[in-house]
């Protein structure tokens, strides 16, 4: 199953005795000295069953302890344990020697092996109550009788019998002989102290030979006692914290791994690059009105472009949304190698980081060229560079948000409905569809700390400071001065005087076509409505008159870009590169709240 996919319940991938395997290795990768295997033949047919265990068999050879429960196993994967732990109810009925000693030991008690040829078989009919024992005992005895057996005393599964309890006031069974022993061979050897029996725990086997103390029972587990020194070599390749390799190296190893296989995954490419290419061209047909001449701009497409600015803020933070799902399927297998002390908690979240940070370059070319020379924004290489930083930035935002929210949610449904939620609490009080100044006071204080404000702000303020457009228009049509090209109205006048010069008065251009343009001071709060020609001269000063404002070929009104941020009420963001730092500076915050939740937050229940 080597460079295999390994599948998705979609999606198939390696063979169910292939995925058993690498589970298996997946376990192995830190050199654990005790490895649990809950049921690892399930779902198996026979043959890959016992594939499966001949691999699991290998590693306890090793040295390695193997814990593994099984249920109905064939009689080739039962002999190759060599200890049994048999349960029921959750109490001991066995413990000791596998294969034949077990059944043995059932049948001393009375129950009868004949017609078996699975041992597991009969075990397991013994303890269900399938098997009559010819001496009178029921199952629900097996416990106790375990408890009193001498088998039970002599291998230190516990020192006396409880005084007082069930399994004292039953008779003590003999002990079963060993294969290849007499019993007088194990009684004499089973005479053990309880210093003796102390002395030969792990910690204490160095430099002793404990095979003469070892009770006829215990040999076959002398060579992993005895490989401990082994499993110490293995340990020293651990860290104090107990992790095989440093921070640096398993970054290195996330990173490198993680990278290859996202960026072969369709559904991250599509989410994280494609999405902002099709979003992009989508914009793009809606503003794609490239303006050719600076006169060509009134105040309405002044507020136009506000709103694509707007949108493109919202349209990149909300795609953010796209990566709820892939990170609430990431998190059962960042829980179990977490667990299996794989790498560190920080070093999986540095590299959640960095990897949507090299997802997020394409993505931000690919949405910013289309939309960028297709629409009348600045067609400068420093108003460009600066509009991909601060959607670089917005996006690194947004995703350590989203990442922050997956990880502190239970589940899908919850973090997917929570994320959104938020980015439209954040898009609320973004600054456009509600200016600053007419947020309840309750509110403002998030617009300060919102990191949508602060990247509109900065688009904004790329956009518009120290830029001076002209709206010019023929004498007759001055009424659009007033309403911007968007009707009339009280709402109208209002936005086109905030637009244009200072609250409404300029020096307006007057431009001819056979003599040099000149400067008039225009005051359209001055004006009449509605403006015609026969009431014009109230905007202008009175030595102008009506043969002199028909005499202008087009009269122009500039529109300043500090007027269009006062307009905006984004003026008290002092600058774009100040904007863009604090937006920046956010992503730490999203990044440390991202670290914690996925270090403290407890999901699965255990």
């Amino acid at each position: 199953c080597r460079n295999c996919t390994r599948g998705e319940p979609l999606k198939r991938g390696v063979s169910g005795g292939e995925r058993k395997r690498v589970c298996i290795a997946l376990g192995l990768l830190t050199e654990p000295k005790c490895l649990f295997l809950d049921e690892p033949t399930s779902g198996l047919d026979s043959h890959i069953s016992l594939e499966v265990m001949r691999v699991v068999r290998s590693l306890s050879n090793d040295g390695r302890t193997v814990i593994c429960t099984i249920h109905q196993p064939s009689q080739v994967i039962y002999k190759l344990f060599d200890r049994l732990i048999v349960l029921q109810n959750g109490q001991v009925v066995y413990w000791g020697e596998g294969r034949a000693i077990a059944a043995s030991f059932f049948e001393s008690l009375g129950f009868p092996e004949e017609g078996y040829d699975n041992t597991a078989e009969f075990l397991l009919d013994v303890v269900s109550g399938a098997v009559r024992s010819n001496a009178g005992h029921f199952c629900h005895d097996l416990p106790g009788l375990f408890s009193a057996s001498e088998r039970c005393l002599s291998q230190s599964l516990r020192g006396v019998a409880d005084v007082g309890s069930p399994a004292s006031s039953l008779p003590s069974l003999p002990p079963v002989a060993e294969e290849g022993h007499s019993e007088g061979e194990g009684e004499e050897e089973g005479k053990i102290s309880a210093a003796d029996r102390k002395a030969n725990y792990p910690e204490k086997v160095a430099g002793r030979n404990i095979a003469s103390k070892l009770p006829r029972g215990q040999e076959t587990s002398i060579e992993s006692l005895t490989s401990l020194q082994d499993g110490a070599q293995r340990q020293s390749f651990h860290s104090s914290d107990g992790y095989a390799n440093g921070c640096l190296r398993e970054l290195w190893v996330l990173i490198s791994f993680k990278a290859r296989a996202h960026f072969k995954d369709a559904h991250f490419l599509g989410t994280r690059v494609f999405c902002p290419l099709i979003f992009s061209l989508i914009l793009a047909s809606f503003w794609g009105t490239k303006i050719t001449d600076p006169n060509e701009i009134s105040t309405g497409r002044v507020i136009e472009l506000a709103g694509l600015l707007f949108i493109i803020i919202g349209t990149n933070a909300f795609m953010t949304t796209f990566f709820v799902p892939a990170i609430m399927e990431e998190r059962p297998v960042f829980i179990k190698e977490r667990h299996d002390a794989c790498y560190r908690v920080s070093s999986y979240v540095l590299h959640k980081v960095i990897i949507e940070a090299i997802a997020n370059v394409p993505a931000v070319i690919l949405f910013s060229v289309p939309i960028y020379f297709a629409t009348p924004l600045l067609n400068h290489p420093d108003q460009f560079f600066f509009f991909m930083l601060t959607l670089f930035t917005l996006n690194i935002c947004s995703s350590m948000l989203a990442l922050a929210v997956a990880s502190i949610c239970p589940s899908m449904e919850i973090a997917g409905a929570l994320v959104p939620a938020i980015l439209s609490l954040c898009a609320l009080a973004g600054g456009f569809l509600k200016p600053f100044y007419t947020l309840p006071v309750w509110w403002q204080w998030f617009s300060v700390v919102d990191f949508i404000a602060w990247a509109y702000s900065a688009l904004m303020m790329n956009q518009y400071d120290g830029q001076t457009w002209w709206y010019c228009q023929p004498p007759t049509d001055i009424s659009s001065f007033l309403t911007g090209g968007s009707g009339g109205g009280e709402d109208g006048l209002a936005g086109a005087l905030s637009l244009l010069g200072d609250d409404g008065q300029f020096d307006a251009k007057c431009i001819h076509t056979t003599t040099v343009d000149e400067f008039v001071t225009l005051d359209l709060n001055q004006c009449l409505l509605p403006v015609a020609v026969q009431v014009a001269q109230s905007c202008f000063p009175s030595d102008f008159q009506i043969p002199q404002i028909l005499g202008c070929e087009t009269i122009c009104a500039p529109i300043f870009g500090e007027s269009v941020l006062k307009w905006a009420q984004l003026e008290w963001r002092f600058n774009r590169w100040i904007s863009l730092a604090i937006l920046a500076g956010q992503v730490p915050l999203f990044f440390g709240i991202f670290y914690l939740a996925t270090r403290f937050v407890k999901h699965e229940s255990r």
